[in-house]
């Protein structure tokens, strides 16, 4: 069959005789480009794909709606033999449905922000439409990366019982945590085997010389949190024998090689120069805004340089604190937070001025941290804390602007996570509007170029998460580990018992 290559237009034709095209290219480009920004991209994909996160599309659902997915338990019973009667026999089939409840997200740039940024010298060239595109499909990566971890972190953290987590060194809660609680081969191993007692799905199985079936999971955590890996002997002697000599080795690479059939993903984290949350959920940290001058203030503030005011206190613009235990992340506005009456501790280390390289720890309550700022009890010394750091001429309760803030247990043991995922450990549910083109206009319109007076411009989705579950009402297919974050630039002293 020939074609009429006549027929064929170019794209800029196409959108001419469809406006609404262009928008469409626009989203799609969007989803494409912030696929490409999430560290576990490779790791997402469609029902039944065995992937750890699993996406599904319902183009009739609105904001405040629920997506739908199912389940069943496996089937078992002994049967009939010979000649017994099998139709009063037959086995019942356990499902079960259950929502993922997806919102409205909406994310703008108002045209006054725009008019000031291609007003700087060096700028007046640049595509505004390019500008724009590249700031939305950021924040819509950054926005699903942390939507994700904040899920799967606090499902787990405040489910009865904690089925879910996995604290290094087996202690009750994270005040038992201390510096050698870090990563190891020893957490791979037991994650394996605590997967396999919730029923967890594998990504696949490889096969061992015996033929026996080995699960695969998925260890995604900072790069940080996962370094200490490499100092354990037995980690480095496996992997120092067990790979190429060229410049694909893990040495030379730095990829984490697959351990026991688990892959180990890190992610590393880069502190930008913006006015926001720092680090991650799964490593939060924070720059002090306003310089604290003694053991008074209470009001610990964020943003480092852009605060040292302390006027930077939209909730919204600056969630300084939002990755911070107690500052509960939601994914749609009736989401009622867990009731929280834990006490939080967290590290202000200073890393300039006379008093470098000394700290204090503090403390607050969950109602202490808005996610723009934390309002804490200042020296804490409830175990010798303060007494023991004093004694070692490491107390300081002066602290500039710009000293580093990072969430730790009372004894000061800085705190991370990672999570190891099976098949279908996180559910995406999105409705009939995905990264779509958005805009305010206000005040009078040109008749010649139909811009208002003032304009923003942004983007809106309809998403939501949820950790799957099975028939039991479990979560299986996820565990978060709770651990020590290896820190030795900070050169912190142990005042654990």
């Amino acid at each position: 069959m020939a074609f009429d290559l006549s027929e064929i237009g170019t794209l800029a034709q196409m959108v001419a005789s469809d406006p609404k095209l262009q928008m469409e290219f626009w989203s799609e480009a969007v989803k494409a480009d912030a696929a490409d920004l999430n560290p576990l991209k490779d790791f997402v994909g469609e029902e039944e794909s065995g992937m750890p996160i699993i996406r599904k599309r319902d183009a009739k659902v609105t904001g405040g709606q629920k997506v739908y997915f199912s389940t069943h338990a496996p089937v078992r019973g002994k049967g009939v033999m010979g000649a017994q009667e099998l139709k009063s026999k037959t086995a019942r089939v356990r499902y079960g449905s259950y929502g993922v409840t997806v919102d409205l997200r909406r994310f703008a740039i108002s045209e006054e922000q725009l008019v000031q940024y291609f007003s700087l010298p060096g700028n007046a060239d640049k595509n505004r439409d390019d500008f724009i595109f590249g700031l939305c499909k950021e924040w819509w990566a950054r926005t699903q990366v942390d939507d994700f971890q904040f899920v799967l972190r606090d499902n787990a953290l405040f489910a009865a019982g904690q089925p879910n987590v996995l604290r290094i060194g087996n202690g009750v809660d994270s005040n038992d945590l201390t510096f050698d609680d870090t990563y190891d081969t020893g957490v791979i191993t037991d994650a394996r085997n605590m997967l396999s007692g919730l029923g967890a799905n594998a990504l696949k199985y490889g096969t061992s010389t015996a033929g026996a079936r080995i699960p695969q999971f998925l260890h995604f955590a900072p790069t940080k949190f996962l370094d200490p890996l490499e100092d354990e002997q037995k980690f480095r002697e496996a992997v120092q024998n067990n790979q190429k000599r060229d410049e694909s080795a893990y040495w030379w690479s730095g990829n984490l090689p697959v351990w026991k059939n688990n892959v180990i993903f890190n992610h590393d984290l880069v502190e930008d120069s913006g006015a926001n949350r720092q680090g991650s959920p799964l490593a939060p940290m924070a720059r002090l805004g306003v310089a604290l001058a003694s053991g008074v203030a209470t009001d610990v503030t964020g943003g480092g340089a852009w605060n040292t005011d302390g006027a930077l206190t939209d909730t919204v613009l600056y969630d300084f604190f939002s990755y911070f235990r107690g500052a509960y992340w939601k994914t749609y506005e009736s989401e009622t937070a867990p009731a929280d009456a834990n006490t939080y501790y967290a590290l202000i280390y200073n890393v300039t001025g006379a008093a470098k390289g000394k700290y204090e720890i503090v403390s607050y309550v969950a109602a202490g941290n808005n996610g723009n700022k934390l309002v804490v009890t200042r020296e804490v010394d409830a175990d010798g804390q303060k007494t023991a750091l004093t004694a070692a001429s490491r107390y300081s309760n002066v602290h500039p602007s710009g000293s580093l803030i990072i969430p730790c247990n009372k004894y000061g043991v800085p705190i991370a996570y990672g999570l190891v995922m099976g098949a279908e450990a996180l559910l995406i549910g999105t409705g009939d509007l995905e990264a779509d083109p958005i805009e305010w206009a206000d005040d009078f319109k040109s008749k010649r170029t139909g811009q208002a007076h003032i304009n923003a411009q942004g983007i809106q989705s309809i998403i939501g998460y949820a950790p799957a579950e099975d028939t039991l009402g479990r979560k299986p297919n996820y565990l978060l580990v709770e651990g020590a974050l290896d820190m030795p630039e900070l050169d912190l002293i142990q005042l654990y018992p």
